[in-house]
Formats: structure tokens, sequence, C-alpha cells
């Protein structure tokens, strides 16, 4: 389904849960995010509106403290991660799909190991 323009919060999320459940239902997911703090935001957001969301039901992994247990340092933002791994942040931050593409580039980095 194509997502609405300007959706509400309650709206953004049924639409992804449409969005996620061919994947749910074929596989065990987890979602990720550089830190705690979307995770936290998301939490708080649909507390506070009484609204649900398939996304925090699902296990969370905070890829920027997996970096930094792979590595043996402290946590760090994405440009200071990217820079430890020899790559120049692309982009612009805050800007969704940059810092999608900045996470991805990360992921590697963190001694995860996903399955298909």
């Amino acid at each position: 389904p194509e997502p609405s323009a300007d959706p509400t919060l309650a709206t953004a999320l049924y639409e992804l849960d449409l969005w996620l459940a061919p994947t749910l239902a074929a596989f065990t997911t987890h979602w990720a995010s550089w830190g705690a703090s979307d995770q936290r935001q998301l939490q708080q957001e649909t507390e506070r509106k009484h609204l649900a969301s398939t996304l925090l039901e699902l296990p969370f992994v905070n890829l920027k403290a997996a970096f930094a247990r792979q590595r043996r340092v402290k946590q760090m933002g994405r440009r200071a991660a990217l820079g430890a791994i020899g790559a120049s942040p692309p982009g612009t931050r805050h800007r969704a799909l940059d810092d999608a593409l900045n996470i991805c580039t990360l992921v590697p980095h963190t001694g995860l190991r996903f399955r298909r």
C-alpha cells in the first residue's frame, strides 16, 4: 500500500503494521535503531496517545551499543562511528533515507549476525 501523504501517528502506525504483516508472518523479526532514543520516543508517544504498535512488540536491537561492544569503545554517534570505520557520512543528518543508509553501512561492524 502507498503511505499517506501526511499521516497522523495513528495512521502511520496502522500503515506500518499493514506493511510489516507479511514479514512478521514469514520471519522472526527484530527492529533496530542507532541508540535507544527512537524506541523510547515511540514508546512514550504510543502510551501518551493510547495507541498500539506492532513494532514495540518486537525485540529491539540497539545498534549503537552493539557497535561499541564489538569495538570495545564508548558509544558514539553515527558520524563518529562512520569515521571510526573509515567511511565518510554521505547525505544530511536526520534525513530518514540518509540516516538509514549510514546505519546500514555500520551494521556489519556491530558483530551482530542477521539471518534471512
